[in-house]
C-alpha cells in the first residue's frame, strides 16, 4: 500500500498535478481502488457506452391530445463518456469524495421574454454506484436568485422512476414520476411518460419524452481501451522506475 501512494505521487508530480482531488483521482487509477464510475451521460440520465442521444418532448394537454415537439434536443458524447457540443453547459469542477462524487456546473439560457442571459449553477451528487441521487445550486428567479434540490429515485433496474423538486420560493415539493415505455438493449429507456404534481400555465401536468440513442460499437470501444492499456503501462513503468531511483515519499512513513 505504501508503494501505491508513493508510485501515485511520483506521477502526480512528474505530470504537474498538484491538487488533492487530481492526486486522489490518479491514486484511485493506480490502485484499482476507484468505486465511483462516473460519465457525464448520468447527468443527462443515460449510461452506457453512448456516443449521442436526440431527445424530443410533447406535452398532453387536459383533454388528452398532444402537442407536437416544438424542437429536438442533440447530444454528443466522446467515448470518454464526456459531453461534447453543449454550448449552454460547462462544466466547472469535479470533486471526489469517500462515498461520492460532485459535479458542479454552469448552465447559461436566454430569457426569452428578457433576452438576458440566466446563469444556472448546478452540484450533481452521485453515489458509490455512480448513480445521480441529487443535484442542488442556484438558479435566476424573478430578477433575484433562489436556491434548489432535486432528489432522484430508481427502480431494481436502475431506471429513473421518481424526481423530488424543493425550490427556495415554493411552499410546496414538486413530485415528478415516470412511467417507462419503452427500453432499449443497453437499458436505457427510449420513450417514458412523465406525471408532474403541478399543472404548468398551461393547465398540463404530463408529457411523452422520446429519444434516439446511439452508442460507440465494439470495435471504437476494444481500440479505445488498448489505447488506455498502454497508456496506463506506460505511466506505470514510469513510476516504478521512479521507485527505483530512491524518490522523496513526502513523510508518508
Amino acid at each position: 500500500m505504501k508503494t501505491k501512494i508513493i508510485v501515485s505521487i511520483i506521477i502526480a508530480f512528474t505530470y504537474g498535478m498538484k491538487s488533492t482531488a487530481q492526486l486522489l483521482l490518479l491514486h484511485r487509477i493506480i490502485t484499482g481502488e476507484d468505486t465511483i464510475t462516473y460519465h457525464d451521460a448520468r447527468i443527462f440520465d443515460l449510461k452506457g457506452s453512448v456516443k449521442s442521444c436526440v431527445c424530443s418532448s410533447s406535452w398532453i394537454n387536459q383533454d388528452g391530445s398532444i402537442e407536437p415537439s416544438l424542437k429536438n434536443d442533440t447530444i454528443n458524447f466522446s467515448i470518454n463518456g464526456q459531453c461534447l457540443h453543449n454550448e449552454n453547459l460547462s462544466f466547472i469542477e469535479k470533486v471526489y469524495g469517500e462515498n461520492n462524487l460532485i459535479i458542479r456546473t454552469k448552465n447559461q439560457e436566454v430569457d426569452m421574454s428578457s433576452g438576458e442571459t440566466n446563469i444556472r449553477v448546478s452540484n450533481y451528487q452521485y453515489d458509490n454506484k455512480g448513480m445521480l441521487i441529487k443535484e442542488f445550486g442556484e438558479e435566476p428567479f424573478c430578477g433575484s436568485v433562489q436556491t434548489f434540490e432535486y432528489n432522484y429515485y430508481y427502480n431494481d433496474k436502475g431506471l429513473l422512476v421518481k424526481e423530488t423538486i424543493r425550490t427556495q420560493t415554493a411552499n410546496d415539493i414538486e413530485v415528478v414520476s415516470y412511467k417507462i415505455l419503452e427500453v432499449d438493449k443497453w437499458g436505457n429507456w427510449t420513450k417514458r411518460r412523465v406525471y408532474n404534481s403541478s399543472p404548468n400555465i398551461f393547465g398540463q401536468t404530463g408529457k411523452i419524452q422520446m429519444r434516439k440513442i446511439s452508442y460507440y460499437s465494439d470495435e471504437e470501444l476494444k481500440q479505445h481501451f488498448e489505447r488506455r492499456k498502454k497508456r496506463l503501462n506506460e505511466i506505470r513503468r514510469g513510476a516504478k522506475e521512479g521507485v527505483k531511483n530512491q524518490a522523496p515519499t513526502f513523510g508518508l512513513g
